[in-house]
């Protein structure tokens, strides 16, 4: 019982941290807490997450603590302020590479996790649709956020940590009410 309840605040504690990460560097810098303490404030949240998980390789895990051992290293802001960068490229990545080669897009496997049944043609039509909208919006979130590591650290945490999120948020609440219509036009 104990370890669950120490794995779910650590999980707790990760998706805080990173849904606050902009606000913590920004934090950090306004306070003048030097940028070795966040990286190893990273580093400790890495590892947690890694003995929580058993999803996430030992490959992933090392991979991992090499980039936050070069953010400690360099110990510049402009390299933590990549962050939601890389973040957005990789699922930029992860969504537009699934509709080629034959692939199942990947709101398709969201949606069997979910439980719902996407196998007929209409479904996977629109799955398909719903991940190249993904796409579409992490390439561009991708760009304006790559544009706001350049600007000022008030525009950066602004951007990176609420403007983008309500518009990821906007877009999930769009979808589903879509997703609702379509459905009910369907039966």
């Amino acid at each position: 019982m104990k370890k669950k309840i120490l794995s779910n605040v650590l999980k707790g504690l990760s998706v805080v941290l990173t849904l606050c990460y902009p606000f913590v560097i920004f934090f950090a810098l306004q306070m003048g807490i030097s940028l070795h303490f966040v990286a190893l404030g990273l580093c400790v949240v890495f590892v947690a997450n890694f003995l929580r998980s058993a999803v996430v390789s030992f490959s992933f895990l090392i991979c991992g603590l090499l980039g936050i051992g070069f953010l400690y290293w360099m110990d510049n802001v402009l390299f933590f302020k990549f962050y939601p960068v890389m973040m957005n490229a990789l699922f930029a990545f992860a969504f537009t590479i699934s509709l080629f080669g034959g692939r199942e897009p990947l709101v398709f496997k969201f949606a069997k996790r979910m439980g719902y049944d996407a196998s007929d043609i209409l479904a996977q039509y629109y799955v398909r649709n719903v991940t190249i909208v993904w796409s579409l919006f992490l390439c561009i979130n991708t760009l304006v956020s790559l544009f706001t590591v350049f600007a000022s650290d008030a525009v950066w945490v602004l951007y990176n940590g609420f403007i983008s999120y309500v518009i990821m948020g906007c877009l999930v609440i769009g979808e589903y009410f879509v997703r609702r219509r379509i459905i009910k036009n369907v039966r």
